[in-house]
């Protein structure tokens, strides 16, 4: 079962990810078009339909 740990744990992961991503990629997303807002905001949603997809009670078993 996820719980809150899980989720913290999980959303701290996808913050020093992105954050690493960007320092180590951010001239070639900037020349994509993203800054570091837009980049961090499509990063969460994808992320969360990532996590919506994931849920147990969406299986069928």
């Amino acid at each position: 079962m996820v719980t809150e740990g899980h989720l913290s744990y999980a959303a701290f992961s996808l913050l020093c990810t992105v954050i690493l991503v960007w320092i180590g990629h951010h001239h070639a997303l900037r020349a994509g078009g993203h800054s570091f807002t837009s980049y961090w905001r499509d990063a969460w949603v994808k992320m969360n339909f990532a996590w919506e997809r994931m849920k147990p009670e969406r299986y069928q078993w």
